[in-house]
């Protein structure tokens, strides 16, 4: 082949079978003109002149050295030779200084030797009688030390070794280098034969004979060749169409005779037919072959006239041209010499590997497009193997197809199995064979995408079915709480999960990828999808990750509507495993705190989900505090929990929604209420009993707590000093539960409980109760409501209620003493009506529980000056008996008071209420005083009026004296003068003030009074002018 050469000057001159001496004896003087002259060769712009003598030479035709310099080429290419070979590649791979391998030896010996003292110190002092004797500890630790240190001198010598190796490094290197270059230059001359043997194997083929003219010059110019032999055969006589009709008929009639009495027919060969001339033989679903005889005897051999595939695809024109010449060879010769059935054991063979190839190209077809990257084919002899869903992790799965044939040792040449091979799949799922399922094939209509993607939809009904299965271990699915629907026996099965009661979800897997995929799509439904394609084993560990789904679908949904309905979510609160497992089923998955702000904090709602389904709980617990050994712990600690009994039989699985978690707060505060309430009655040694109530229309019951206290036990429990005025209660006491206020979220009882005596006044109660309050007419009964925060007991509550009552029954019969009217009733007050002249005058007592007792009037109510007085009263006795008697005593006064007030402009009178039985009057103008105290004189009451103040005029006359004398004097029946003042009986008080209204509204200045005599003057006092004051 042509190419450029570059060589020396001196081999232009000599026979190439001396080119290696001359390029030998040329070193060799280059060499020794390098030596001996080294500093007198010329240099020409940094090319050696030696160097600049070589020529250039083409390979296959020689040039002279004036014909390449005219071309211009000599001088790019003496600059090409001048460039000095590259550099030989520096070996650095694999190399460590030394510094870090004395290191590392330096740490370790270190370490060693902290082990050695550690293991040293661990072997303890034994005892030795007598001096001069070991123990063999001793004797053991000294073997220690010796043994590192023989092993780490041993260590520091090699080292030491390698250091002074070292020094040499540089040159050993450069020796690795040269090494490393010639195993390459040598790879490379290797290379080049191998190039060069297989460059001339393969040009074999490309060589073309000489042609033979002399054997083609004839036959060529006379169209026929002397030398081929004459056989002078004589062509038979056409036929006419009737001999050929005629012969045809004698054909079918001797094909029939053979085939029904002297053939054997395999089985496969008993369907066919005989028209034409031919017998067709058909084999279902694989192929049509048309034979025929030459001779009527019927030990001849029949012939083979045509073939005909009944499958699909396939096409005419395969069986045409040399593979059609080539079947109908060997179909002959198999028909010479093993008749029909080894021509059926032929064309069944072929066929049957024809279809192997057809599923073959379209598997690879399927592997080079849209499955490429998601199927692996190979083919393994005469079957098939196509590996499915590459990129999913677990087992390997794939099916196999080939040629299965049922022969043993018991199979006969004409029986049924001898002719039952045909194509069969196995089936090989997580790397284990799948014999327990039959796989049908249409064997005529060959597809490989559609057997793949029937086994790919088996293997996805598979796993739906084991997760399937693995669902329904939980309650909500055996028990068809939720719908759980496996869609099946088609080529896209899926998997359609109720997750709550208002959504659904559902699983389907992609058939090419393998890929699942939840359907509608959520951020949730994203993780469990990257879960499920993660999983090694889907049917078995992906219904975990469903029932997690589940729970948390649950939770989200209950967490919104629980926001709506006005709960704290407490995410905070996250207790270990080992609280949810104390306190929950191990079956739960997820846990929800709630919790009501007007509830005690010692209190919380749960939610567990799981499969068993939503389940309520009731939570107690209690804050921890930081301590000495737990400084950072805080939070609260679980202590209990109490599933709530929710059930509803129209919803088995409830939607969340504000209905139901009122219903849920309801029974929660219920049983929380009657946990306490039965905590503390035990603590108090009461007993007591919870019995079922009587069921309601929305089966939210709570059980009736029943309180038994005996007659002893009532005054202790009420904590009254003083035995009870009347025997109004029974032993048992009823509390029922019955709801929650929306308004305060406060836990609502009804207390019920029976008068053992009859109450007076029973009747005006039924009337007069109000909300609070309600007694029944005849039977006594009366009930009361108890509202208290949802978390703390109700018993205190109820004591109190209690002990209202009987405060409430004493004050009543208080005021049918004193005839008073009731007007309503209630737990925390009694309004009742006093007087009724001049007008309706009525009072309240409240008595609320954990405040004072006080007394309130309505407006325009004379009594209201001393309604602070008579409250402190009332606060001070707890008995409204004197109340009623004050109030009484006290109207004339409180009327008249009223009335002059009424009457005064300006503020003129001024009444200052000292108590309820001592007031005082000022005048402004005239100024004056005086002060009306209530004494009583012998069994009856008076009031006094005493430390008078008259006002004088100017030229000191005493008119206001004079006026109180004719009041006084003659003496009245209302009031009469006593020694410092005017005394009257209740009936004249208001006369009496009224009148001493008049006298000090008649003048002007004041003048302090030491006696009622004339100013100047002394009378002489008469019996009947002294009256005595108790």
């Amino acid at each position: 082949m042509p190419g450029v050469v570059k060589v020396a000057d001196l081999w232009m001159e000599t026979p190439p079978e001396s080119k290696l001496d001359n390029l030998d004896a040329s070193c060799k003087e280059i060499a020794h003109r390098k030596d001996s002259h080294a500093t007198k060769v010329p240099i020409a712009n940094g090319i050696r002149e030696d160097i600049l003598a070589l020529s250039v030479f083409v390979n296959g035709a020689s040039a002279t050295s004036e014909t390449q310099v005219q071309r211009g080429k000599v001088p790019a290419m003496e600059a090409s030779i001048g460039q000095l070979p590259p550099e030989i590649q520096h070996i650095t791979a694999g190399y460590l200084p030394l510094s870090t391998l004395v290191t590392r030896l330096v740490q370790e010996t270190f370490n060693s030797l902290i082990d050695a003292i550690n293991d040293m110190a661990d072997v303890p002092v034994a005892q030795v009688n007598g001096a001069g004797q070991q123990s063999q500890n001793d004797v053991q630790k000294k073997l220690t030390l010796l043994n590192f240190c023989q092993e780490k001198k041993a260590q520091f010598i090699k080292i030491l070794v390698l250091s002074q190796w070292s020094r040499q490094a540089e040159a050993i290197s450069k020796v690795i280098d040269m090494r490393v270059w010639l195993d390459g230059q040598r790879r490379l001359y290797d290379d080049a034969c191998l190039w060069m043997g297989e460059l001339k194997r393969i040009m074999v083929g490309v060589k073309m004979p000489n042609p033979d003219l002399d054997s083609a010059l004839e036959p060529l110019s006379l169209g026929k060749a002397s030398w081929l032999p004459d056989l002078a055969y004589i062509p038979p006589p056409l036929k006419t169409p009737r001999q050929l009709l005629d012969t045809l008929r004698t054909i079918n009639t001797q094909l029939a005779i053979r085939l029904n009495l002297h053939e054997r027919l395999p089985e496969p060969f008993r369907d066919f037919s005989i028209s034409n001339g031919r017998a067709t033989f058909h084999v279902p679903e694989e192929f049509e072959v048309d034979l025929s005889i030459a001779d009527e005897d019927s030990a001849s051999q029949l012939y083979f006239i045509d073939l005909r595939l009944l499958f699909q695809p396939t096409s005419p024109a395969s069986l045409k041209g040399w593979l059609r010449d080539e079947i109908e060879g060997r179909a002959n010769d198999i028909l010479r010499r093993e008749g029909l059935d080894g021509c059926y054991h032929f064309l069944h063979d072929f066929v049957l590997s024809h279809k192997l190839n057809i599923l073959k190209s379209q598997a690879y077809q399927l592997s080079r497009g849209h499955w490429s990257e998601n199927i692996r084919i190979e083919a393994v002899h005469r079957s098939l193997v196509v590996q499915y869903w590459l990129t999913q992790p677990g087992g390997k799965n794939w099916i196999e197809l080939g040629i299965r044939r049922q022969k043993n040792k018991h199979t006969t040449q004409f029986s049924a199995a001898y002719y039952s091979a045909s194509i069969a799949i196995r089936w090989f799922r997580a790397a284990k064979e799948v014999t327990n399922t039959k796989i049908g094939i249409d064997l005529g209509n060959l597809s490989i995408e559609s057997i793949i993607r029937k086994v790919i939809s088996m293997h996805t009904d598979y796993i739906f079915e084991e997760l399937s299965s693995k669902l329904r271990s939980g309650a909500i699915y055996s028990k068809r709480l939720l719908r759980l629907k496996h869609i099946s026996r088609t080529l896209d099965p899926s998997l359609v999960i109720q997750l709550t009661a208002s959504q659904t979800t559902t699983i389907v897997q992609e058939p090419i990828s393998g890929k699942f995929v939840l359907l509608p799509a959520s951020p949730p439904s994203l993780r469990v999808e990257r879960d499920l394609n993660t999983l090694p084993s889907p049917g078995i560990d992906g219904a975990s990750r469903i029932a997690n789904f589940r729970a948390l679908i649950s939770q989200e949904e209950i967490e919104s509507q629980a926001r709506a309905f006005g709960w704290e979510i407490e995410k905070s609160i996250k207790p270990s495993q080992d609280t949810l497992k104390r306190l929950f089923p191990n079956e739960t998955l997820r846990t929800g705190f709630f919790r009501r702000k007007s509830w005690h904090p010692g209190w919380l709602l749960a939610c567990t989900s799981g499969l068993m389904g939503d389940v309520w709980w009731i939570v107690q617990s209690t804050d921890k505090k930081p301590t000495s050994d737990h400084p950072f712990t805080v939070g609260p600690i679980l202590d209990a929990a109490f599933e709530i009994p929710f059930r509803r039989s129209k919803s088995p699985v409830p939607e969340p929604s504000v209905t139901m978690l009122s219903q849920i707060e309801r029974i929660a505060a219920g049983m929380i209420s009657q946990y306490l309430d039965t905590r503390q009655l035990t603590k108090q040694n009461v007993r007591h009993k919870l019995l079922a109530a009587d069921s309601s229309e929305s089966g939210l019951s709570s059980p009736v707590l029943h309180i038994i206290i005996p007659d002893f036990r009532i005054r202790s429990l009420l904590r009254s000093p003083t035995p009870l005025a009347i025997p109004w209660i029974n032993e048992i006491v009823k509390i029922s539960f019955v709801g929650v206020d929306p308004t305060t979220s406060s836990a609502v009882h009804i207390a019920v409980a029976k008068a053992r005596a009859t109450v007076p006044g029973i009747q005006s109660l039924v009337s007069l109760s109000g909300t609070s309050i309600a007694f029944h007419p005849t039977s006594g009964a009366f009930a009361f409501r108890l509202v208290n925060q949802v978390g703390s007991s109700t018993i205190p509550s109820l004591l109190q209620h209690l002990s209202n009552v009987e405060c409430l029954l004493l004050n009543l019969s208080t005021i049918q003493k004193h005839e008073c009217t009731c007007n309503s009733v209630s737990l925390d007050y009694l309004d009742f009506t006093y007087a009724d002249v001049p007008s309706r005058l009525s009072a309240k007592v409240f008595f609320p529980s954990g405040r004072p007792t006080h007394l309130s009037f309505n407006h325009g109510n004379p009594h209201l000056r001393i309604q602070d007085q008579l409250s402190s009263l009332l606060q001070t006795t707890q008995e409204l008996d004197q109340v009623i008697k004050l109030l009484r005593l006290t109207l004339p006064v409180m009327l008249a008071f009223s009335a002059i007030v009424a009457a005064s402009q300006d503020d003129q009178i001024t009444i200052l209420p000292r108590s309820t039985q001592w007031y005082q009057i000022r005048y402004r103008n005239p100024k004056g005083r005086y002060d009306l105290v209530l004494r009583e004189r012998r069994g009856s009451f008076m009031w006094l009026a005493r430390n008078l103040e008259l006002p004088r005029s100017q030229d000191g006359a005493g008119q206001a004296e004079s006026a109180l004398m004719k009041m006084t004097q003659p003496r009245s029946s209302s009031w009469s003068g006593i020694k410092g003042g005017v005394v009257a009986s209740p009936d004249g008080t208001a006369a009496m003030i009224t009148r001493l209204n008049e006298i000090i509204k008649g003048t002007g200045d004041v003048v302090p009074q030491e006696t009622l005599v004339p100013h100047g003057k002394k009378r002489k006092a008469h019996d009947d002018d002294i009256t005595v004051i108790d």
